[in-house]
């Protein structure tokens, strides 16, 4: 079965084909596949769910420019004071902090809205008390959602610019 085509403003088209007990796959790619402030526009001819085409608007890619992280890697960031972030290129950014050790990681998400933004030393607590053998991680990007309906569908469209190249469009359809 056929899905949804995501136009991009150039005019290529990525086409999204249903997959037997497992959906839509999201639409991926390692390098840039819109600029910002795109119209990204997606469309589908009706099927279980009617017609529709719907647009979102593409986010700007984010530059991290504290801290100073090589690739993804920070090396070792302090748990018991604030962290001061900041980036360039776009208005929000969610920031994915993750320390990792060889038994176990933890995984944090903060929205922050305007650079420069400060995580709470209570929000780094939340990760640990120690440093020792802690390899730690940062990712970033920033996201537009545009939701809209078909039928008795609510649908979510996103498209999201990751911090270090690439980005990724999603349709998530949900039931009324």
């Amino acid at each position: 079965m056929s899905g949804p085509s995501l136009t991009t403003a150039d005019g290529g088209t990525l086409r999204v084909d249903f997959v037997p007990d497992a959906g839509y796959p999201m639409i991926a790619s390692a390098s840039r596949i819109w600029a910002q402030g795109d119209a990204l526009a997606i469309s589908s001819a009706g099927a279980v769910v009617p017609a529709f085409t719907a647009n979102v608007t593409a986010p700007g890619a984010p530059v991290l420019t504290a801290p100073g992280c090589t690739s993804s890697d920070c090396g070792t960031l302090s748990r018991s004071a604030p962290l001061p972030v900041s980036w360039t290129g776009t208005s929000s950014v969610r920031v994915n902090l993750q320390w990792s050790t060889e038994h176990r990681a933890i995984q944090l998400s903060c929205d922050l809205a305007s650079s420069p933004a400060t995580i709470d030393a209570a929000v780094m607590a939340r990760l640990g008390t120690t440093d020792g053998g802690v390899l730690s991680s940062l990712s970033y990007t920033s996201s537009n959602t545009t939701t809209f309906s078909s039928g008795g569908f609510a649908i979510d469209l996103t498209a999201t610019s990751l911090g270090k190249g690439g980005g990724r469009a999603i349709a998530k359809l949900r039931q009324k």
